[in-house]
């Protein structure tokens, strides 16, 4: 009985841990490449079949993209 208790529990915890979606943050700063003066409210895009997702950059310069998916995705 205890091994198929086991058993059972082991089943549950694997398809628990398959389960989950793993994501990362996405986040930068945009710059003009000669003058280095950060670039106010740019469009940052991400991009691939499954997932799309952008953000604005703030008066700094800096963006941030949360909840994106582990793994490559090109910029746009």
């Amino acid at each position: 009985m205890k091994k198929y208790y086991v058993i059972s529990i082991i089943c549950i915890y694997t398809t628990l841990l398959t389960a989950q979606n793993i994501t990362q943050t996405v986040k930068g700063r945009i710059i003009d490449k000669e003058s280095h003066v950060p670039i106010e409210f740019a469009t940052i895009y991400l991009s691939n079949t499954n997932f799309s997702s952008g953000a604005i950059s703030d008066e700094n310069g800096y963006y941030k993209i949360e909840n994106v998916p582990v793994g490559s995705i090109p910029a746009a």
